[in-house]
């Protein structure tokens, strides 16, 4: 089980920083909507990190593998 878990922290780790953009001042939309992305990312890398994961963070983990493995 600590492989799995250290395998998802590795890949939302590296999911989280397609987020990490930097972008002129005039796309502020832009930059908030990948900062909460970011945020969100980061929130579910501490609470698996903490086994404090509820089922709908486990859901949006899935998700977010999905959507990783659907872009490579």
């Amino acid at each position: 089980m600590k492989n799995y878990q250290d395998w998802i922290i590795d890949e939302l780790e590296s999911w989280k920083q397609t987020f990490n953009n930097q972008y002129p001042d005039h796309k502020e939309q832009v930059i908030s909507e990948e900062k909460n992305s970011y945020d969100e990312i980061q929130t579910l890398i501490e609470k698996i990190t903490k086994n404090e994961c509820s089922k709908i963070d486990y859901e949006n983990i899935l998700f977010h593998l999905w959507q990783i493995k659907h872009e490579s």
